[in-house]
């Protein structure tokens, strides 16, 4: 909660300040919370945060994005026994999700929009417990959908690329894990929300050669 995010800060602001000369790496995976912002006074601090903006990269350029870990992880069949062009499975908690929906085909580009209630049991790493239905999808997906949701970053963003999908990132804003040093443009795809309703002409104007080179890169 807030009470203890502002009392972590003033213990990082603490320690900053009482010695100049160390360096200090935070950490910051809560989806909500911006790190970025409150440390960006402190020259010796780096902020590594798992929901990074551009905004932020903006005011602090002592940031580092990092990826959120996957939920569901697979194996990457080949290019060529993938039947679906582009697919996502999930909540539907954000309108740029429910664009998709209204776009898809239920062939070529398959969306299925969950229920929370009914969804958040179907996976869990403790247990074990897989989506099967899920995986199946996206081992039969060329591309997936990696669009945000009630924050900039997704868990989709590892989840496809395990299975081998050509990420199609759909989130204005968000700073890509490590785009310092990472060839995002060779691997993926990146829409703006107003284009929504053009993604399945751009997914189908792409070259075999184009799909063969991105795959190989994911």
């Amino acid at each position: 909660d807030g009470h203890t995010l502002n009392d972590y800060l003033d213990r990082v602001i603490e320690v900053a300040r009482s010695d100049a000369a160390t360096r200090l790496l935070v950490v910051n995976m809560h989806p909500r919370f911006s790190m970025a912002l409150h440390l960006r006074h402190l020259d010796t601090v780096i902020d590594a945060d798992g929901n990074l903006v551009e905004y932020e990269r903006a005011l602090n350029p002592r940031t580092i994005s990092l990826p959120a870990l996957p939920i569901a992880t697979g194996t990457a069949p080949s290019l060529e026994s993938r039947d679906i062009l582009a697919s996502f499975q999930g909540l539907a908690s954000h309108p740029i999700r429910q664009g998709l929906a209204a776009m898809a085909d239920g062939k070529k580009i398959v969306v299925n929009l969950v229920d929370g209630s009914a969804y958040a049991s179907r996976v869990n790493a403790l247990t074990q417990t897989r989506d099967r239905e899920y995986e199946e999808l996206l081992g039969r997906s060329i591309f997936a959908f990696v669009p945000r949701g009630d924050a900039n970053f997704s868990y989709r963003l590892l989840e496809v690329m395990s299975f081998g999908c050509i990420p199609v990132i759909l989130s204005d804003g968000w700073v890509l894990p490590f785009d310092r040093t990472l060839p995002w443009n060779a691997f993926s795809l990146r829409v703006g929300a107003d284009a929504v309703p053009m993604i399945a002409g751009i997914l189908e104007s792409l070259s075999g050669q184009e799909l063969s080179a991105r795959f190989a890169e994911v």
